[in-house]
């Protein structure tokens, strides 16, 4: 999952850009915003069921519509919601307003910023610039992204006919080699998903990472792969897992995997 991060001064704009921004995302993929509410206040609807049920101590109240379902959530924190956002399949998450966020930025007019990708930009310019956006990763939201990709690689074949594997492990970077953060894992591991993925004329890889260089917590990776059969599939995480650990030797990268 992208994180798109648009920061701002308070009527800069972010809101209309955000808003045009939307439409071209949503044509690639399932898109998301979350936005940081900071002193605005969001006041819920006095006297509704669901007002009542979070007052009276509810973690979650939830309401359900003929085309809409609202979730009241007493724990504001955003790792929790990007979470849920990419279990959800979310292909982009757009997020508004967390200003001291260690992110690159979009930003919104003249606002200072450590690490900006784009200032006042075109919202096409974001969609064709994707690459260049941090990803977001959870074990849910990675088998999401490859069975799309194995549907979309293998559109005449009903998905009962393949299954897919997944696998948590938890890893340690003994030495970076000198390279700035976890930035560079997800180049990598994308890289080796790309060149497993073409040695298999109907399978699908993908290995991300969770960005614990952003958000901290524990450094855990997810790999995954859809195949004709288990043996296929967990034979082709094991050689995505060899050629991750070759891969970051090259670049004088010493990591250990555990757990899998």
């Amino acid at each position: 999952m992208k994180i798109i991060n648009v920061t701002g001064h308070s009527g800069s704009g972010k809101t209309t850009f955000i808003r045009h921004l939307i439409p071209e995302l949503i044509k690639c993929g399932p898109t998301a915003t979350i936005k940081h509410l900071g002193h605005h206040n969001f006041a819920l609807e006095p006297g509704k069921d669901t007002t009542l049920f979070h007052e009276g101590g509810a973690l979650i109240s939830a309401g359900i519509g003929s085309d809409k379902t609202v979730y009241i959530c007493r724990n504001p924190d955003l790792n929790e919601t990007l979470d849920y956002l990419c279990d959800r399949g979310m292909s982009y998450v757009l997020i508004e307003g967390f200003k001291t966020l260690n992110l690159p930025s979009v930003v919104i007019g003249d606002l200072p910023a450590r690490h900006i990708l784009f200032r006042n930009p075109d919202p096409k310019t974001i969609v064709h610039s994707m690459s260049v956006f941090p990803e977001y990763a959870t074990k849910k939201g990675l088998e999401h992204e490859v069975w799309k990709r194995w549907k979309a690689k293998n559109p005449d074949t009903p998905s009962d006919q393949a299954i897919i594997a997944t696998i948590a492990a938890r890893f340690d970077v003994k030495d970076s080699g000198g390279l700035p953060g976890g930035m560079i894992f997800p180049a990598i591991a994308g890289d080796v998903s790309d060149e497993l993925s073409r040695a298999d004329t109907h399978a699908v890889t993908g290995i991300s990472f969770r960005a614990w260089w952003v958000f901290g917590g524990i450094k855990e990776l997810y790999s995954s792969a859809v195949a004709s059969g288990h043996e296929s599939a967990f034979n082709l995480i094991n050689v995505g897992i060899a050629l991750l650990e070759e891969r970051c030797r090259e670049k004088k990268i010493r990591i250990s995997i555990e757990g899998w």
